[in-house]
């Protein structure tokens, strides 16, 4: 499949209901609900989607639990409560879409070095282009807002150890099987005021397609001064494989490492942030993982290096 965009939130929609309090207002209706009577499932089905999808997931999961031991036949929220736990969930299916999730990934001491090395590099910050069906590179602010540093050699001298020691775990967790892992195209992503990306996939034509996996880690420079960003990561239907309007709702958590796999729906909902400091916004140091022997295989016949 190709890397494409879709009917992603952008500037409007979803970033609007959730700062509307649209779910917290929802979750509440269900809870008291829930008071008159414990047992309902449909009710507790309800609001584990909606912690779900208000980035709650720790809420979500307890609520997912609460509905199988009420319905153990319901494999759907069995699924889901092992996803939210870190267990990937079996057998394998299209719904939900695979994560892995390591908070603490760098710890203090590292996360300042990351912060050092972005602060003296502002200026080589350029606006992110992104890959057109056509393989091509475009800046399209209507699709992605954001700006990157491609230069990060020196971070990834001792990221690229640490990250290593997370990988097989996370294919593990995603159920990508084994394959030789390459990682390519690391970059710094700046997301400040207004800054997204529209519902789109990772996979893409000529050296993109062998991309099996995404990750991303999130830091910013404290006090935190933006809100927003979100990950939103869509179920799929299981028949086409197109997105549904389910979701996991991934917060951007400082020092937490995310994998997700190339083929997910996902968008980055437009950031909040008032203040105009250059410090103040979200930021990501992410990448991919390349099927090697694909990479190999693709490079012997000619088809182009990689983004």
């Amino acid at each position: 499949m190709k890397e494409e965009t879709g009917p992603g939130d952008g500037e409007g929609g979803l970033r609007a209901f959730l700062d509307g309090g649209a779910f917290e207002r929802a979750a509440g209706e269900l809870r008291r609900r829930l008071r008159d009577d414990p047992s309902d499932v449909r009710t507790l089905r309800d609001l584990a989607q909606v912690l779900r999808q208000s980035g709650d997931l720790a809420g979500a999961s307890r609520a997912f639990r609460r509905v199988v031991d009420l319905d153990p036949s319901d494999l759907h929220a069995a699924r889901l409560h092992a996803l939210l736990e870190g267990i990937p969930p079996a057998p394998p299916d299209p719904v939900p879409v695979r994560f892995h999730r390591r908070r603490g990934f760098l710890g203090e001491e590292r996360l300042g070095r990351l912060r050092d090395f972005v602060r003296g590099r502002r200026a080589a910050f350029e606006a992110t282009a992104v890959r057109t069906a056509d393989g091509r590179q475009d800046h399209d602010a209507g699709t992605r807002r954001s700006a990157s540093l491609k230069e990060v050699d020196e971070v990834r001298e001792w990221f690229d150890p640490l990250l290593a020691e997370e990988i097989p775990e996370a294919i593990r967790a995603l159920s990508l099987g084994e394959f030789a892992v390459d990682v390519l195209s690391c970059k710094v992503t700046s997301w400040h005021d207004g800054c997204f990306f529209r519902l789109h996939q990772d996979e893409a034509t000529g050296a993109a397609a062998t991309r099996r996996a995404g990750f991303l880690y999130y830091f910013d420079f404290p006090p935190r001064r933006f809100t927003g960003g979100e990950l939103l990561l869509y179920d799929r239907d299981p028949d086409t494989l197109w997105p549904l309007p389910s979701f996991t709702n991934l917060p951007p958590e400082t020092d937490t490492l995310v994998f997700i796999p190339a083929n997910a729906w996902h968008e980055v909902l437009p950031v909040r942030c008032p203040d105009p400091d250059w410090s103040a916004a979200r930021f990501t140091f992410s990448g991919w993982l390349h099927d090697a022997d694909l990479l190999d295989a693709l490079e012997e016949g000619g088809g182009g290096g990689v983004m």
